[in-house]
């Protein structure tokens, strides 16, 4: 394999009617406009985060819009008494599983 670049691989392999594709790094695939296309690679919609990718939904419902971001994640505990309070009230709950 080494005696060849890709695209002669390619055409040999696309010439023998066989499926191909190059391998592609990290940065091609983002790049590819087909991920862009399926909102496969979105930026999160907040300045801290500026220019970072996250991946997006692969499944694809034709009834409901896509996200063309993502949401920034929480900051460190900013969701902090919203979690306590539900682990509360989740204990004060009388266990319905042990009847």
């Amino acid at each position: 394999l080494a005696s060849d670049d890709v695209e002669t691989w390619l055409a040999r392999l696309e010439e023998a009617e066989l499926p191909c594709a190059p391998v592609q790094n990290i940065a091609e695939v983002l790049a590819h406009p087909q991920v862009r296309a399926r909102n496969m690679a979105l930026a999160i919609d907040a300045p801290e985060y500026a220019g970072v990718l996250v991946a997006g939904n692969p499944l694809k419902i034709s009834t409901q819009q896509d996200a063309a971001t993502a949401k920034a994640p929480p900051k460190l505990g900013e969701q902090r008494g919203q979690i306590l309070g539900e682990l509360r009230a989740a204990a004060r709950e009388p266990d319905s599983s042990a009847t």
